[in-house]
């Protein structure tokens, strides 16, 4: 009676390990890619959320200057520039990295008190 040997023999698991490690170092550079994207996609809403609530600080300030400030809005370093757009209009700006929202506010220029 004949035995039949079970499992695999050693050079058959070395060689399928070495398939599985050259696998993996081709897709370990895609992972990481996938990583960083996914970490970028997370914190946009984050970045354009403390850009809008600078936005609103600049709007309610009742003593603006024109010229350009950086702020921190929940932990992001926001630049915020105002400037005067036209005789009735201030434009107002505020940047982080890529993104950057613009708004164009009235100008109360009349109403506003400045002391030197």
């Amino acid at each position: 009676m004949k035995k039949h040997k079970k499992g695999f023999t050693l050079i058959e698991t070395i060689l399928a390990l070495g398939i599985l490690a050259l696998i993996a170092t081709f897709l370990l550079p895609s992972l990481q890619t996938l990583i960083n994207s996914s970490d970028e996609l997370k914190e946009d809403p984050q970045i354009i959320f403390a850009l809008e609530e600078a936005l609103e600080a600049e709007k309610s300030n009742t003593n603006p200057s024109y010229n350009s400030k950086v702020i921190y809005v929940n932990g992001y370093e926001i630049t915020i520039t105002r400037s005067i757009y036209n005789k009735d209009l201030d434009r107002i700006i505020v940047k982080r990295d890529k993104y950057e929202l613009e708004l164009l506010e009235e100008n109360y220029e009349k109403k506003r008190l400045y002391s030197n």
